[in-house]
């Protein structure tokens, strides 16, 4: 574990969950360069961040997928359910399109390969804070492509099942959202960002994850992505 702290604009505490020694240094190096650099902590495996139960102090996540313990992609979806302010980064050696898209729906807002870091790590965390998503070229290829082949797939033949895939009805919430749950819903709908949508409800930034988090798991969503498409299924927002 490793810690720096700066006074240069607002810090932002990173975590880093990689199983090689010799990239958790590299990394740090990187990142200790960083102005803005708050807390830097390093993890081996899933089960060292989770033990350390810091979900609320990461404001940015770097993760490694393929550690000794299982697929990193577990603690991306811990870290979206304890905190989904926190913005994930995947760097990483594996590069397959369904790891990819598993990162991406579990939270992931980039994803970067370990051998192709062009846009350089600060320079991703800085692109990831600004609402942008960091990804390495020959990923949005693969991205690209996936949804192009999910858009070339063949519909079934038979126009009574698809009128019927149709007029499904929209399955009714488990837990229906409250007005506050709702009013951020909508505001994320629109674009804003978290601090947007705080400052635009007069609301404490700290209480805002609280919120989509409830959204989150009301809407059975790993991500603001999936919860903006839910909701607008469900009838939610327009």
């Amino acid at each position: 574990m490793a810690s720096a702290s700066s006074s240069v604009g607002n810090v932002v505490n990173i975590a880093i969950l990689e199983d090689d020694p010799l990239i958790q240094q590299r990394f740090s190096k990187i990142l200790h360069s960083w102005p803005r650099l708050g807390e830097l902590t390093s993890f081996s495996n899933n089960y060292a961040l989770a033990t350390a139960n810091c979900w609320q102090k990461v404001d940015v996540l770097l993760a490694d997928i393929g550690l000794t313990d299982g697929s990193g992609i577990d603690s991306i979806v811990r870290m979206s359910e304890h905190n989904p302010r926190c913005l994930t980064i995947v760097i990483s050696a594996m590069s397959d399109a369904n790891t990819v898209m598993n990162a991406i729906e579990a939270g992931a807002v980039g994803y970067l390969q370990k051998d192709d870091l062009a846009l350089g790590v600060i320079a991703s965390i800085e692109l990831a804070l600004n609402d942008g998503a960091p990804i390495s070229p020959a990923i949005a290829r693969k991205i690209m492509q996936r949804l192009d082949k999910t858009k070339q797939e063949p519909r079934s033949d038979s126009s009574t099942d698809s009128a019927a895939a149709d007029h499904t009805p929209p399955a009714p919430l488990a837990e229906q959202l409250t007005k506050r749950e709702h009013e951020v819903l909508t505001i994320l709908a629109k674009g804003y960002s978290y601090a947007e949508t705080a400052e635009i409800l007069a609301m404490a930034s700290s209480t805002l994850p609280v919120h989509v988090r409830n959204i989150y798991r009301k809407l059975q969503a790993n991500n603001r992505t999936q919860a903006l498409t839910e909701a607008k299924f469900l009838g939610l927002i327009d």
